[in-house]
């Protein structure tokens, strides 16, 4: 088993946003697998995917975050509801080891993504779902410990 570090959120405009343990309730990123195969014109390489994500993020967590080198105008949880464009997710490990790991996106659009849906609720904790066959709602009211 290997401790987390830290999970960088990646979005579709390249912006990203790294969050520490202490800033994480519940988390999964399930059912992972791996493809090998050409991916651009000189490169073979090794991709993972992921069936579903789901990120619990404490109060704590919504702050700005440097975008492009600046101080952003929206807050975390702001940038999170507003687009729907979360495309992966880095997760870094207590020894430096990385993952990359792609999320479900629809083939519809290039900018959102139709299986990304996110709630806050009333104490102020944002839940994030990325998944093909359910949404936040669904979630969030199977799970006793949150509501």
């Amino acid at each position: 088993m290997q401790e987390v570090r830290q999970i960088e959120l990646v979005f579709e405009n390249c912006e990203d946003m790294t969050f520490l343990p202490e800033q994480i309730g519940a988390f999964w990123c399930s059912d992972i697998t791996a493809h090998v195969g050409r991916i651009a014109c000189n490169s073979i390489s090794k991709q993972l995917w992921c069936k579903e994500l789901f990120l619990e993020l404490y109060p704590i967590a919504n702050q700005k975050y440097d975008s492009f080198g600046h101080k952003s105008e929206d807050t975390a949880f702001e940038r999170i509801c507003r687009f729907d464009d979360i495309t992966g997710i880095e997760i870094t490990y207590a020894d430096g080891s990385k993952d990359y790991i792609l999320l479900p996106w629809n083939e519809e659009s290039d900018y959102t993504n139709k299986h990304q849906s996110s709630q806050i609720d009333e104490d102020g904790h944002l839940y994030v779902l990325v998944s093909k066959e359910r949404d936040i709602k669904s979630v969030l009211s199977d799970r006793e410990d949150v509501a």
